[in-house]
């Protein structure tokens, strides 16, 4: 009978284990996507600003960082 009850008792962390694995991984994928939102952002803004102060240079700089992260 503790055979059976070890057994299961493996089980049920082995199926913990996975379901805290898979939860840390799509924390992790939230994480990632608003980050790069947050930097697509931010570049968009300053790309704005490049435009304003008609700054070819920067704008193209900037609008291949934007690219890059998508």
């Amino acid at each position: 009978m503790e055979d059976w009850m070890m057994e299961n008792r493996k089980v049920y962390q082995n199926q913990i284990s996975e379901k805290r694995q898979e939860m840390v991984a799509q924390l992790l994928e939230h994480i990632n996507a608003s980050s790069i939102e947050q930097k697509q952002d931010i570049l968009k803004k300053e790309i704005d600003q490049a435009l304003d102060c008609r700054d070819r240079e920067t704008f193209m700089q900037l609008t291949d960082r934007l690219n890059s992260l998508t």
